[in-house]
């Protein structure tokens, strides 16, 4: 399934992601573009079957590139809350990516903003 991502003005993001199997990496939220880059404030992460999860910052291939938090290894039915005292920067024009071991239904909540 596909996320959706509600961008106020050009600067927040809250962005849910809710799909059944991201074992091979997926986009949570896109590139910015040149010279911008997503600030991460909070995550949360809700999973259904024992799985290890991974959120990362851009994409090769079937993995993230670099990892900004994983791997968790999440038992089935649990959800974890990632709050930011300072928010995580991604690197310039980087995609918000999300990795799984293996398929199970999971959601992804995300919010921080771009500049």
């Amino acid at each position: 399934m596909a996320g959706t991502a509600l961008q106020p003005a050009t600067r927040g993001f809250a962005v849910n992601y809710t799909g059944s199997d991201v074992s091979a990496c997926v986009e949570v939220l896109a590139a910015p573009g040149a010279g911008v880059s997503h600030y991460l404030k909070k995550v949360l992460i809700n999973v259904q079957a024992d799985i290890d999860i991974t959120i990362g910052a851009g994409k090769t291939t079937t993995a993230v590139t670099s990892v900004i938090l994983g791997s968790l290894g999440m038992s089935a039915n649990s959800t974890i809350v990632y709050e930011f005292v300072t928010p995580i920067k991604l690197a310039a024009n980087t995609a918000l990516t999300l990795d799984a071991s293996g398929a199970g239904i999971l959601t992804v909540f995300v919010e921080g903003y771009t500049e």
